[in-house]
C-alpha cells in the first residue's frame, strides 16, 4: 500500500511505540498519539499497516507488533517500503527472465543458421 510522507511518519510513531513497549499495546494508545501529532484520521493508517501485516489486531483493544513489523520499526519505515519495492522488481524480473532466455536463444539459433549459410 502507498504511504504519504505523513502516513509513513504516523505509521514509524506507531511501529516504534510498539517496539518500545514490548510489541503490544493498547490501541487508544497508538490512535491517541497518531492524533495528537500529525492530526490524521489515525484508524487508518493503523489499518494500512494491518493490511500490510505490519501489526495485527491482539484481542478487543490491543495491536500486536508482527515480525514484518518489527523490521520496519527497527530500520523504519520508508525504508522497509524501498525494500518491499526492491524485491517486488526482482520477482518482475525472475517473471521476465525467462522469455529473455528463449528469445536469447533464438537469436543464437538464427544467427549461427545465417553464419552457417554465409561463410559455411
Amino acid at each position: 500500500m502507498e504511504y504519504s510522507d505523513t502516513q509513513i511518519a504516523a505509521a514509524d510513531l506507531a511501529l516504534k511505540t510498539l517496539l518500545e513497549r514490548d510489541s503490544y499495546t493498547n490501541d487508544y494508545i497508538i490512535t491517541g498519539m497518531i492524533k495528537k501529532q500529525y492530526g490524521l484520521k489515525a484508524t487508518f493508517v493503523v489499518d494500512m499497516l494491518i493490511e500490510d501485516g505490519l501489526v495485527a489486531r491482539y484481542g478487543e483493544a490491543f495491536f500486536k507488533l508482527t515480525s514484518k513489523g518489527a523490521r520496519a520499526a527497527k530500520r523504519g519505515m520508508r525504508f522497509y517500503k524501498r525494500r518491499e519495492l526492491f524485491w517486488s522488481l526482482v520477482d518482475d524480473v525472475n517473471k521476465i527472465a525467462p522469455v529473455i532466455k528463449a528469445a536469447y536463444a533464438v537469436a543464437g539459433a538464427i544467427f549461427g543458421w545465417l553464419a552457417s549459410l554465409l561463410f559455411g
